[in-house]
């Protein structure tokens, strides 16, 4: 049982980690306290934390968000509900995330 809230707190710790680097990534600077909920339902539902950052630092970099100053760049906590991290800026779905090796024995799986 302990075991189980100590992997329970060591992903809600990752969570928080990975929307706080988001965030700052992010271009548009709003809602920070909407950042983590967003995240962490989205996270509760299945999705991979990593794999909406992977998402969310290509559209960091695509011209879309870069242009006028990220002036059209939906809010960090919108675009997470919003499943913004389903299609990436070239148009396409991302691929799943396979877990490494390190992943896997991380999470007791192996």
């Amino acid at each position: 049982m302990e075991g189980k809230g100590r992997e329970s707190n060591d992903t809600d710790n990752a969570t928080g980690e990975c929307a706080e680097r988001m965030y700052a990534l992010h271009p548009k600077k709003r809602n920070l306290v909407l950042v983590l909920p967003s995240l962490e339902k989205e996270v509760a539902s299945g999705e991979l934390a990593s794999d909406i950052e992977a998402c969310h630092a290509e559209w960091c970099r695509s011209e879309d968000w870069c242009e006028n100053n990220g002036k059209f760049v939906p809010k960090l906590d919108e675009w997470i509900s919003d499943k913004g991290y389903t299609v990436h800026p070239d148009g396409n779905k991302p691929e799943k995330h396979v877990p490494t090796l390190k992943e896997l024995i991380a999470k007791g799986i192996i």
